[in-house]
């Protein structure tokens, strides 16, 4: 069995800085619609959408990064991907496109720049005279505060179309 010697990743924007994440952890690329907002929802979920009947909570990035949040644009998209079997939505300033990135240009984040125990960075990319922060959504979104509150706000909105259809 080969050796992989260069990974995927979809890379996007937020502010004026490139981010990565492994192809796999994409299940699609939705442009933005109309979400409905979540009273008393953490700071860095946008609101929820119902994608093809599935409720799927919308992650601001920029919140979640501790970065100022931004308007919606006509590039701005949500990148789909699934948490412990949960479809949750990730906002975008913009996506670039799928990079073949090449093991040998990965390389891992500084121990000055790692923040106590943050596994979610996996590296940097060189690409193109340009840097790529490589994160894995998985480990970001499954930290336990930030998964916990994930869950809430489904099981709540659940509750809610649950109580509308009865």
């Amino acid at each position: 069995m080969a050796i992989k010697d260069e990974m995927q990743f979809v890379t996007f924007t937020l502010e004026n800085e490139v981010f990565g994440i492994d192809v796999r952890q994409a299940r699609e690329i939705i442009k933005v619609r109309d979400y409905t907002k979540v009273p008393q929802a953490p700071f860095y979920i946008k609101g929820i959408i119902n994608l093809r009947g599935q409720i799927t909570p919308i992650v601001d990035l920029h919140a979640l990064f501790g970065m100022p949040t931004k308007d919606l644009s006509g590039d701005s998209r949500v990148i789909i991907t699934e948490v412990n079997g949960e479809t949750v939505g990730i906002l975008v300033d913009s996506v670039l496109g799928v990079q073949r990135i090449g093991n040998d240009n990965i390389v891992p984040l500084p121990e000055l720049a790692r923040k106590d125990d943050d596994t979610s960075i996996i590296g940097i990319a060189k690409k193109d005279d340009k840097l790529i922060i490589l994160i894995d959504i998985q480990r970001l979104l499954t930290k336990p505060s930030t998964a916990e509150s994930l869950g809430e706000v489904v099981k709540g909105a659940r509750a809610v179309e649950a109580k509308a259809r009865a």
